[in-house]
């Protein structure tokens, strides 16, 4: 199984990094205007930045009341090199301080990488970049992969045609910072020692964007489960009556940690449109499905499957997906509806980039006879519950923001009678230097 044997300071860190995460936008990267390309520059000229991002996060998932702080930060730098080549490097740190429950006593613990450090050529009349080194990969939206590696990656985009190839190692990152590739309890001790291929192909066609996406991934490590599988996808994007659509699916092929051969699918659609009123309202419709087995005894991770072909999907990826329950993308419909507004955007320049956001989910399960996460929700129901979110957000300066989020789940009938209301609230500031 994936995840059971996971120190606390690892899940302390996943849920303050998406409480982080959630006070601004909802991309795979904050890059704080690190990754992108300034313009053409003279050899040797060198920028530099960083952030620091105190927070706090309070939830209960049906057990006693939990408490979190932390301090995240990261400083980084990007250096202009002779012929179109520029270095980036970027430190990150994440201390936290586990308050509650007491009888666990306090918990301090740091975790520190180097989150990037690469070259990347970048030849802007042939559309041209290619990067080596320690980066964040992507492929399409994010759904089957979105996370840092050790390896190559190059793109051309031009007219006629978009293409990006990539490759790369898990296994040098730091294992706190790198769960996403974890898929049994050897790779949360020792960290996933996986390497990874993937590419993208893309057309445009009547102003829309169609895609054809490949992934293929292995494992180096010592792990008793290793776990190979590869990805067939299509994407297809642009903008539709005012606003701006995505749809994307992908079929699942591998071998499992006992040879049974994997079939899964997953497949996301999304409409975004942001209306030119008074407060900017956005609105933002989503659905989300990943297949499920229903004889797994895991739905988490790359054990699980108890006999026959292997149908539970299994990715590297992300999917907005709530700030409460917080499923694994796998035997799981996911149905989201978003509001945004800038309520007080003529109040001034002090208040006026405060922005209100709404989310409500309804979660499902794919097979009712299955389970997901690590063995939950096991009662025969398709009925998983429904999530609400609340999200404040207060940028009274560019180089400042506050965020305040809270969130419920309501479990459904997939859940043991009486399963009670889960919570979780959170609250920080992020700046920017």
């Amino acid at each position: 199984m994936k995840r059971t044997s996971t120190k606390t300071a690892l899940v302390a860190l996943t849920l303050l990094s998406f409480a982080l995460a959630n006070a601004g936008a909802q991309s795979p990267f904050v890059d704080d205007g690190f990754f992108a390309p300034p313009q053409a520059k003279a050899p040797w000229l060198l920028d530099w930045g960083g952030t620091v991002s105190p927070a706090v996060l309070s939830e209960s998932q049906g057990e006693p009341l939990s408490l979190v702080t932390g301090l995240s930060g990261n400083v980084w730098v990007r250096l202009s090199l002779p012929a179109g080549w520029q270095y980036y490097a970027r430190i990150r740190d994440n201390a936290l301080l586990t308050v509650l429950p007491v009888d666990a006593g306090f918990e301090l613990v740091n975790l520190w990488e180097v989150n990037a450090n690469y070259l990347q050529l970048t030849e802007a009349d042939a559309g041209f970049s290619l990067a080596l080194g320690r980066k964040a990969f992507q492929l399409g939206s994010g759904l089957v992969l979105s996370g840092n590696g050790d390896g190559v990656e190059a793109q051309l985009n031009n007219q006629l045609f978009s293409a990006k190839a990539f490759g790369f190692y898990t296994g040098l990152l730091e294992p706190g910072f790198s769960a996403v590739y974890a898929l049994d309890s050897w790779d949360d001790e020792n960290g996933a020692w996986r390497y990874i291929g993937g590419y993208s192909l893309g057309i445009g066609l009547y102003g829309q964007e169609l895609a054809l996406l490949g992934l293929y991934q292995g494992d180096f490590g010592q792990g008793s489960q290793p776990y190979t599988s590869w990805y067939s996808g299509l994407q297809a994007k642009g903008m539709l009556l005012g606003g701006e659509y995505l749809v994307e699916g992908y079929l699942e092929e591998g071998r499992g940690p006992d040879g049974a051969a994997i079939d899964a699918f997953a497949a996301t659609a999304r409409y975004n449109r942001v209306f030119k009123l008074a407060t900017t309202p956005g609105v933002t419709i989503q659905y989300s499905v990943a297949s499920g087995d229903p004889d797994r005894t895991a739905g988490d991770g790359s054990a699980g499957n108890a006999s026959g072909t292997d149908l539970a999907f299994q990715a590297f990826g992300q999917v907005s997906s709530g700030s409460v329950f917080r499923p694994y993308f796998s035997n799981i419909h996911i149905a989201r509806l978003g509001a945004s507004f800038r309520p007080l955007e003529r109040a001034g320049a002090f208040v006026r980039d405060s922005s209100l956001g709404l989310r409500y989910f309804y979660y499902a399960k794919y097979d009712m006879a299955g389970v997901v996460n690590v063995d939950d929700a096991a009662l025969p129901s398709h009925d998983l519950g429904h999530g609400v979110d609340l999200l404040v957000r207060w940028a009274p300066w560019n180089d400042v923001s506050i965020f305040l989020n809270a969130g419920a789940f309501l479990p459904g009938a997939a859940f043991p009678a009486g399963e009670a209301l889960r919570f979780t609230v959170s609250g920080g500031m992020s700046l920017s230097f």
